[in-house]
């Protein structure tokens, strides 16, 4: 009996058997149309997808996350400068950005003349870039404006500011008193006289005339000296100088010429009426570290002096904001970041020069504005290259294995159009714009899982022309899409669902991977549902086997006079393929019955045993994973902007380690409303912090002075607490001072305590509370004195002095004021404590130390309210916060948990999908338990490549289950289709149906995987490497173990004959129907019912007899006993199966047939006409076979 969408001649197959290059344009034609609506949508402004190499891994909602986006997004808006002059910003005066040059040689130095002329060399090609001077930050001078009104102040520009260089040492005239003739009479006593010393040398100036090489102005200018003396001597001098008092200084220091001291002036004095009025004494810092490696001259902790340069450093800043037109450009929000990309694009011209290095055994780092950024976006196309690689290959595969050209590429095509609609319903329906790397690498997944589908749909087509052999092609196709269209739900949707699994995490990164990759899963589906049978179909008729390239087509096709559906020969169906029989007669035999002369071996025993071993292992290394310490990068390790830091932190210590954890107490923000961003915040944007909400009373309360004495007493507890009191400072890791640290709580009040102390600010009244020890400054002048401060020139008992700066240089990244309208108001201020540990320390430990510092602080905002300081609730807005450490603790224990909640969910989810398409608890549990030793093996597999769990291998060991679960859905599909009793011969029968397209599509997606090992960005070969391992493993549990625990295990059908009563309904085959309708009346004038009814039983005679009711009466149908079974199994779930097969045709509304099947829900099923005779000939023709015996009802109708 034909379907009523194959079989009749208005049916949507018969149909389309009619016209089928009508119904396939039509299908591809809606690709076109949801693409079309895509670019006009673009084209109105709407942003479909956001493309950013960015990974955005954070816990939105944590404490720790919103606590330090929150001082991130306050730092942006409260970013005026301190000092007098700060809202008189002049163009590019600022020098946030820049490029930073390092040279390291491990061995020997880098003192060598030649290989200090290649560094020349390198940094003039960058500053006589004829664009350097549209980009260099500028030096201004205000001369004689100083000295009038300061609203009449005018600024003059003299030029780009003079980089940071070694180089610039090596000329005589940069600084003056490294030279015998040079360094005045007394240079370690202050006097006016090494002022002017100081001041004629190049590094006190700014301008023309300050450049040792490489001015832009001047390309002339060269005074630098590389000849051995002048080398030796600059080495020799920097090597002893010692910035120190001499009774601080090592031994080897030079004290009778370091520290370099002068006697400062009044400079408004000194420009306006050339009077030297001394303010003060002051000395040199020593400027050469700056330049030089930390392990260069002197060394505080006992180590001999070093006169070996390891490393040179090299600073090319870069200046915001720009001009656009009459008027300069912010420097924040959007206008900062194009400044910032025009930088990076300016700066990234330079990468094949750094690259190319200088040679001579020196190896050179570099990091510049927006150069990452720039790099990683070219290395993603280089890197997207290899999906053609991968598209070739899985083209030239598929083209193979079918045979046809025509088929491989349509199916191509159709699986990349899946990213259209796919796009769509991520962005229009999900909200997302987000596009990022893990979502690219939807490409290669979409490959193999696309290819596979068609495999299995072709494999199911193929297999019609011998189950329904002489059939038209509506017939078949229907037949091929409802049996594969099966097989394809099963698998797609456990697919789906393990990425829709991803979707529940936290980390925008990964929930967006999974829902997008969910949605190409379940768009292919379809488009292979709707698009496929319609390639098919204009395939047999317009293209078949016989086709030729004819010049006005772009496929070889039949002749016209030939077009139509190939004619089957139904006496002789066609011979199973070789691989095929390979898998019957050689595998299965072999392998997994282990015994060749017929008898059940012992094969399936030892393929259990062997995997058994391969599982306990596993379990030893899945055991010793560790959580990854490093945050997630794009780059390998060896890469330049991967090595930079560490680098850096190794060489320059002297320079803030990036590695190490600054913990940071801001004070005067409120809250962070985290979806206020002007318009709703994109979670999946990092720049998408939220709006502050201020604590408008900080100004008001910080002059009060028992606060005063809070923050001083604060700032002491935090670097020297014992642990008396309150948490200690060892426990909660302070670093304590050192030659590169020596400030390691850095508190404003205590630096403003120092200077009002040396100023004799008005102090406060004494009481109980406020001690004579207490330097606390009157409430009523308090803030006054705090803008006194910021304008004076850093004390020189500061420890980390140094000349011509001010207290608002170095408290700038500590103190933030917002410009409103003109005025500079203060927003909030932070008190900073370096810790000794690094941003690798273990997570474990990590979330301890950072509970620790929260209940400090919060024995301290205790405090606040006591009788001692008395000032109730206004530190309620404090909080703990860092450069992102704290909360990489949290992520790395986030991720450990999503990774196995992930799993298991996953597996439930499949497990589920697989209960409710077989209804058959036994099969469904086997199969989702093979798939979750294979997730035991992949993780292993990353335990085995010296991995550990980070974000990739986070979303690989959920979505494994996803990957993996086709080849075993597959194959327990064929193994509840097959007809066969017992389990060796449903599991022979399963291999030799299935065994086929299981490989098929395990090759075309490892083949695609392949091709990700090859890209330079670390996700696509790591991805690549677990996607080639998961298919590797799940096309070898799947065909081996897991064939082996059904050989074993798996369920078996009722015998045939077994409990067969009279009056059970019998529901028939619909092969037999049509068998029965053909034999009955060919002229297809009668219709069969479905359901017949059991009139005798004769075991001792072994047949029963049938009452077929039909449209023209009914018939009885004698049938051999042994053709009749019950249709459960052990492990089916009737009543689950029942609901599903009553929910399915209630919603097709055949009432009629409702009620048939309710009558046939509990009997006995009729397998196809041709298994009667199966045990005489296993594939005999239908016409062929002997007819059941067959005789009119006497009651009927003639």
């Amino acid at each position: 009996m034909e379907s009523s969408m194959g079989g009749n001649d208005d049916g949507y197959f018969a149909k389309m058997e009619r016209n089928p290059c009508t119904f396939c344009c039509r299908a591809y034609s809606c690709f076109v149309v949801l693409g079309f609506l895509m670019g006009i949508a673009a084209s109105f402004g709407a942003t479909i997808i956001r493309i950013s190499t960015e990974v955005p891994m954070y816990i939105r909602e944590h404490r720790t996350y919103k606590a330090e986006t929150a001082v991130l997004q306050a730092e942006e808006i409260a970013g005026a400068k301190l000092d007098e002059y700060g809202l008189s910003l002049q163009e590019r005066e600022e020098d946030e950005f820049s490029l930073e040059i390092l040279y390291i040689k491990r061995s020997g130095g880098l003192d060598d003349p030649d290989v200090l002329a290649d560094m020349k060399k390198l940094e003039e090609k960058i500053i006589f870039d004829r664009e350097y001077e549209d980009f260099c930050t500028l030096d201004y001078t205000l001369g004689d404006t100083i000295c009038g009104d300061p609203d009449d102040l005018e600024f003059t520009e003299i030029g780009c500011r003079r980089h940071t260089s070694a180089l610039n040492f090596f000329d005589p005239a940069f600084w003056l008193p490294a030279y015998d003739a040079t360094d005045g009479d007394s240079p370690t006593v202050p006097s006016l006289g090494n002022l002017d010393i100081f001041l004629n040398s190049k590094l006190a100036q700014s301008g023309p005339g300050s450049f040792a090489f490489a001015d832009p102005a001047d390309r002339s200018v060269d005074d630098t000296d590389f000849s051995s003396s002048n080398i030796a001597t600059v080495i020799e001098y920097w090597s002893r100088y010692c910035h120190l008092e001499a009774s601080e200084c090592p031994p080897e220091a030079d004290t009778t010429r370091s520290p370099f001291a002068y006697v400062e002036v009044n400079e408004t004095a000194f420009i306006c009426d050339n009077t030297s009025i001394p303010i003060g004494n002051a000395t040199a810092a020593n400027y050469f570290w700056s330049v030089v490696d930390s392990g260069f001259g002197l060394s505080f902790t006992g180590e001999p002096r070093s006169t070996t340069v390891r490393g040179w450093r090299t600073e090319i800043f870069m200046g915001t904001p720009r001009r656009d037109g009459d008027s300069l450009l912010e420097t924040e929000g959007d206008d900062l970041d194009e400044q910032e990309a025009d930088i990076g694009e300016f700066l990234f011209e330079f990468q094949d020069d750094l690259e190319d290095g200088i040679g001579n055994g020196v190896d050179v780092y570099w990091d510049g504005t927006g150069m990452e950024d720039l790099y990683a976006e070219e290395q993603l196309f280089q890197s997207f290259m290899w999906v053609a690689g991968s598209f070739l290959f899985v083209l030239s595969y598929l083209t193979a294995q079918t045979s046809s050209f025509f088929l491989a590429i349509a199916g191509m095509v159709m699986i990349l159009l899946n990213f259209i609609p796919a796009i769509l319903l991520y962005r229009f329906v999900f909200q997302f714009e987000y596009f990022g790397v893990l979502n690219m690498l939807g490409v290669f997944i979409i490959l193999g899982i696309g290819v596979d589908d068609i495999f299995v749909f072709l494999d199911t087509w193929n297999a019609t022309e011998w189950h329904f052999p002489g059939q038209p092609f509506r017939v078949r196709i229907a037949e091929a899409l409802a049996v594969a269209g099966k097989a394809m739900s099963v698998t797609s949707s456990s697919t789906a669902l393990s990425f829709f699994a991803n979707a529940t995490s936290v980390f925008p990164a990964v929930y967006t991977f999974g829902i997008f990759c969910a949605l190409l899963v379940i768009c292919n589906f379809c488009s292979v549902c709707l698009v496929w049978p319609r390639v098919i179909a204009v395939w047999q008729y317009y293209v078949g086997t016989g086709a030729k390239l004819y010049a006005c087509y772009c496929f070889p096709v039949k002749s016209s006079k030939n077009w139509g559906y190939p004619k089957a020969d139904a006496s002789q169906p066609p011979e199973p393929g070789t691989v095929e029989v390979f898998f019957r007669d050689k595998f299965y035999t072999w392998i997994i019955d282990g015994s060749p002369a017929g008898r059940k071996g012992c094969g399936s025993k030892v393929v259990i045993a062997l995997f058994s071993i391969y599982i306990l292992v596993c379990i030893i290394f899945a055991a010793q994973l560790e959580p990854d310490p490093e945050l997630p990068e794009l780059f390998p390790d060896e890469d330049n902007y991967i090595k930079f830091p560490d680098i850096k932190a190794e060489f320059f210590a002297r320079e803030d380690d990036p590695r190490r954890i600054y913990v940071q107490i801001p004070f005067g923000i409120k809250d962070l409303d985290q979806d206020d961003c002007g318009s709703p915040c994109d979670p999946t944007d990092p720049e998408d912090y939220g709006t502050i909400i201020w604590d408008e009373t900080i100004t008001e309360v910080s002059s009060d002075e028992y606060v005063q004495k809070w923050y001083l007493d604060f700032c002491e507890d935090m670097e020297f607490s014992d642990g008396s009191e309150r948490i200690s400072a060892s426990d909660r890791k302070v670093f304590v001072a050192d030659q590169f640290v020596s400030r390691p709580v850095r508190c404003w009040w205590q630096s403003f305590k120092a200077w009002c102390e040396e100023n004799n600010c008005p102090k406060t009244r004494e009481d109980f509370a406020l001690s004579k020890e207490d330097y606390i400054v009157d409430a009523a002048v308090a803030e006054e004195k705090v803008r006194e401060f910021l304008a004076a020139p850093q004390p020189t008992s500061d420890p980390d002095y140094q000349s011509g700066r001010t207290n608002a240089d170095v408290w700038e990244d500590y103190i933030f004021a917002e410009d409103v309208f003109g005025t500079r108001v203060l927003r909030f201020f932070i008190i900073e404590a370096v810790l000794t540990e690094q941003v690798d320390f273990d997570f474990e430990k990590g979330i301890e130390l950072f509970e620790d510092w929260e209940d400090w602080l919060k024995s301290w905002e205790e405090l606040a309210g006591s009788s001692i300081y008395d000032f109730q609730d206004t530190l309620q807005f404090a909080f703990v916060s860092d450069a992102r450490a704290f909360h990489y603790f949290f992520l790395q224990e986030q991720i450990i948990a999503e990774a196995f909640q992930g799993i298991a969910l996953s597996l439930f989810l499949a497990w589920c999908v697989m209960l409710v398409a077989s209804g058959n608890w036994l099969i469904a549990t086997m199969a989702i338990g093979t798939i979750g030793l294979m997730v035991l093996g992949v993780i292993a597999f990353t335990v085995w490549n010296g991995w550990k769990l980070g974000v990739i291998e986070a979303v690989i060991y959920v979505m494994v289950v996803g990957l993996s679960v086709d080849y075993t859905v597959h194959l327990s599909d064929a193994y509840l289709e097959s007809n066969e009793v017992d389990r060796r011969h449903r599991t022979q029968d399963m291999l030799f149906r299935m065994g086929v397209s299981v490989v098929s599509g395990a090759i075309s997606t490892f083949g695609a995987a392949l091709f990700l090992l090859a890209p330079y960005i670390t996700f696509f070969p790591k991805f690549g490497s677990f996607l080639a391992f998961v298919v590797a493993q799940s096309l070898i549990f799947s065909l081996f173990f897991f064939s082996a625990i059904l050989h074993e295990f798996g369920p078996e059908h009722r015998k045939y004959g077994e409990d067969i009563q009279v009056d059970r309904k019998v529901k028939m085959h619909d092969e037999l129907l049509a068998y029965l309708d053909d034999l009955l009346d060919p002229d297809n004038r009668i219709t069969v019912d479905s359901i017949a009814v059991v009139e005798d039983v004769s075991k001792k005679e072994g047949y029963v007899l049938l009452l077929v009711y039909t449209s023209k009466g009914s018939w009885h149908i004698k049938c051999p006993l042994q053709a009749v079974r019950l249709r459960s199994q052990s492990g089916d779930i009737d009543d689950l199966k029942d609901c599903l097969r009553f929910c399915r045709r209630s919603c097709s509304r055949r009432k009629e047939e409702i009620s048939k099947w309710y009558l046939a829900k509990e009997t006995v099923v009729l397998p196809d006409i041709r298994d009667i005779l199966v045990l005489d000939n296993p594939r005999p023709p239908p016409r062929a076979l002997k007819k059941p015996s067959m005789q009119m009802d006497e009651k009927s109708a003639s």
